[in-house]
Formats: C-alpha cells, structure tokens, sequence
C-alpha cells in the first residue's frame, strides 16, 4: 500500500524531532533545595573557610568575598556573560547571595557542585534583574581587570593544590585529626500553666497543671575538627557557625508561627580554640515583639541598639567576639530572658561535643485572679532552655 504524506506534514514531524533533540540534550541543573524564607541551598566544591578563600562572590568584576566549601544559599538566579574555571568548565548562569565575610554579590554556577556546562541552579527562581544585570563579562570566573581572561587564566589553578597541601602541615603538630564534625544546639521555649491558691504554703498550694509545652525558637550547628596532640585531643580552628531563629527573620523582625513569632537567639560572644579559656560561645535567647510579658523578678533589659543577629553564617578563626554580628537598628525592641553558655570539647576519641548551661535566667511570668477570689491565681511561665 502507497502512502503519501503532505509537505507541512513532514515539515512538522521534522520539527518535533528537533525539539524532541533540543529537549533531551537540556544541560543538567547544579541541585539545590529550598529551605525556606526565599533561601535555596546550593553545594560549592571550591575548597576554602569563606574568609580568604572558596567560591567567589562577585559585582562589578570585583570579588566582594567568599563562599566557604559545602552547603551555602542563594536567593535567586540569572543568566549573564559565559565564564569558565581553570579546568575549562564553562556557565552562564549565576546566583545571589551574602558572602560569609563580605558583601552582597554574585556566585557562578561553574564553582557549583554537580551538574553539567551551562546548567542552572535546580529549583531556583529568575532574579528578574532584582540585583541589578548578572556578570556580564567573560574569561576565567574571579579574575579582574579590563581584560581578565588571557592572563588570569593560570592563577585560579595554584589554588586547590595550595589549599590541598595546607591540611598536612598540622601533621607535626596533630598525630591524628578528625575533621567537619557537626553538633546542633537548640534553644526551646518551655511554658508552664497552672493555677494556685497563695494563701497555702507548700505544694499542696497548687490546684491544677496542664501539661507543659515546649517549642524551638532557635538552632546552632556548629562545625569543626579535632586534633590529637601530645596524646590530648582538643577542638582546633576555624569553627564554622550557622545561627537560625525560628521567630524572626535576618532584620530582626518578627516572623513565624504564632507559637514562636519574635522569639530567636544571636551569638553574642565566647572565646575561640586558641584563646585561653576557650572553645565556647555565649548565645542569648531573645524576644524581639511588643509585649505584656514581664520577667518574674521584675527585670526587663533596656532597649539596645546592638541587637545580636537572629539568622547568621560565618566562620571564627581565633577571637569569636570579633566575628560576631550584630542588627544596628534602633527601632528593634527586643527583651533578654535568657543567656547562656555553650562550650565545645573533645571525647578521648577525638569527637566533637557540646554541653551548654545557662549563665543567666528571669523567667517570665503573668498572673490572673480568679474572678471572685484575691488568692487564687492562673500563671503562665516561660523558661528559656537549650540542650
């Protein structure tokens, strides 16, 4: 049997074939996930602490800091100029994000962990030129100058050997190390509510209790290695901190669930692993929100206007007071009913723990009258708690 087919019948089965070809030989994306609040996590395998070296953060051809190696976020996506690294992997597209020690700026998907030659970040939504143009020059990603790609081309491929090499200098001085151990600290709201005659004395006094309730307001991942020397292990830098608060957002703001809108925690200082006295750091457990609350020994902190920073990642080489961030924003009215102290250590094998106490506590607390009686009373109570 004689078939024939129609010119434009042909023609269109030529063009599904082609963007069938086109379809298929999509480049794969750099993976990311979202974790929330507009963020999205992304790998970055250029070696580095995020300080004086990692993946570069860029605007205007000018490297305004660092990413440290492993997870860090990005906000957004846009496609500018093609760049290329020192091994010849080449992309186009870019992300925004805060470097751990500098500025605002652009990170390149060509130092993305994963992914092929021009992919993008997975998941991730167009900047639509919220941040201004991305990149718009060419040549080897980091390098400066009017005309960056003929000469800079050599200077990134020293880098990953030169960061290679560093690890083995502490050998004299480690006979063994164990590095990138994580602990997480959480920082909970414990709430009491009950009812009492104040006229007892003792626990008969109390009438009824409902079941406490404890809920997150903030976390503290903590990253660093140990090193056995002269038969001690002790925690060695950089410490690499990320601080989230479950109530408010990087302005200090409140944000979140009712249950924990406005409630946070921020680094206020400590002592890093080559001060005497150290590894520890003091955090402060706050809540930044008009309230009637009032602490149950009558003490309400004044309004300050060095808000420690809720939602924070950096890394601590020796003095961690230096690193520590703070919100210059006289508007923010924030309450402190908790302090405390999280110190770091080494097991006998070399692994990383914490264990934290609390170095200040006011617990705060309201009371109501029964209507028709002057001794009995319903309270609610806030702990502050970390563990």
């Amino acid at each position: 049997m004689l078939v024939r087919f129609s010119t434009a019948a042909l023609a269109a089965a030529v063009t599904c074939l082609v963007l069938a070809s086109h379809a298929s030989a999509a480049p794969a994306p750099v993976p990311c996930s979202a974790i929330g609040g507009g963020k999205y996590n992304c790998e970055w395998w250029v070696p580095g602490d995020g300080r004086t070296g990692g993946a570069k953060v860029m605007v205007n051809r000018k490297v305004v800091g660092y990413l440290h190696k492993g997870t860090n976020w990005i906000v957004c996506q846009q496609r500018g100029a093609t760049t290329q690294n020192a091994a010849g992997d080449r992309n186009s597209w870019y992300g925004w994000t805060q470097s751990d020690h500098g500025g605002a700026g652009w990170a390149s998907a060509v130092e993305g962990r994963g992914g092929d030659d021009d992919g993008q970040f997975r998941g991730v939504p167009d900047c639509r030129g919220a941040h201004g143009p991305a990149p718009g020059w060419g040549g080897v990603w980091g390098a400066t100058g009017a005309a960056p790609a003929p000469a800079p081309r050599p200077a990134p491929a020293p880098a990953p050997v030169k960061k290679k090499k560093a690890k083995p200098k502490q050998a004299p001085a480690c006979s063994d190390l164990r590095e990138d151990q994580q602990v997480r600290v959480s920082f909970r709201r414990h709430v009491e509510h009950f009812q009492y005659d104040k006229s007892m004395v003792g626990p008969g006094g109390e009438l009824w209790r409902a079941r406490d309730k404890v809920y997150e307001t903030g976390a503290m991942r903590i990253n660093a290695s140990t090193c056995k020397h002269n038969g001690r292990w002790r925690v060695i830098a950089p410490l690499d901190l990320e601080v989230s608060s479950k109530g408010l957002d990087e302005d200090g703001k409140p944000a979140g669930q009712d249950k924990v809108r406005g409630f946070g925690i921020g680094v206020v200082g400590g002592k890093g692993p080559r001060e005497k006295g150290g590894t520890y750091l003091d955090v402060s457990w706050m809540l930044c929100s008009q309230s009637s609350w009032h602490t149950a020994a009558g003490l309400v902190l004044p309004q300050l206007n060095r808000i420690p920073n809720p939602v924070i990642k950096f890394a601590v080489g020796q003095a961690i007071g230096k690193a520590v961030k703070y919100l210059q924003d006289n508007s923010l009215s924030c309450v402190f009913p908790g302090r405390f102290r999280v110190r770091l250590e080494a097991t006998r094998r070399g692994t990383l723990i914490q264990w934290s106490k609390a170095i200040h506590l006011a617990p705060r607390q309201t009371e109501t009258p029964r209507p028709g009686s002057r001794n009995i009373v319903e309270v609610w109570r806030e702990i502050p708690e970390s563990r």
